[in-house]
């Protein structure tokens, strides 16, 4: 579980410094502004804010790895398939990048792609 929310964190983070696929750096500094006026908000750690601020957008990414949308398939198909998944969850279009995408990158390497289910 913390490995799938630290790789939602780390896409989200490289979608927003790249502005791409999905530019999300627009929503956040409102929610970020809400978070630090609140009272409760004075209190959390600065890369907290910013946890909180991103979290939607990193919840769905997380569990799209814990729970593929494709089970049994190369990382191309893994991507189309996650990548319509988050279009629907996130209520907006993904543009496909392909290699160009973090998230791509993220799932074409074997240490963050999420293990294979077996067929029977």
């Amino acid at each position: 579980m913390a490995n799938a929310l630290g790789l939602g964190h780390r896409v989200v983070g490289e979608w927003a410094r790249h502005g791409i696929p999905i530019n999300i750096g627009d929503e956040w500094s409102p929610r970020l502004s809400e978070i630090v006026a609140a009272p409760a908000g004075r209190t959390v750690p600065a890369s907290d804010q910013h946890r909180l601020a991103t979290f939607p957008e990193t919840v769905v990414p997380a569990e799209l790895v814990l729970d593929p949308p494709a089970h049994n398939v190369m990382p191309k198909g893994l991507y189309l398939a996650t990548t319509a998944e988050l279009s629907r969850r996130l209520s907006r279009i993904y543009t496909t990048l392909g290699i160009q995408d973090p998230l791509f990158q993220r799932l074409r390497d074997p240490q963050d792609r999420p293990p294979r289910k077996p067929t029977h």
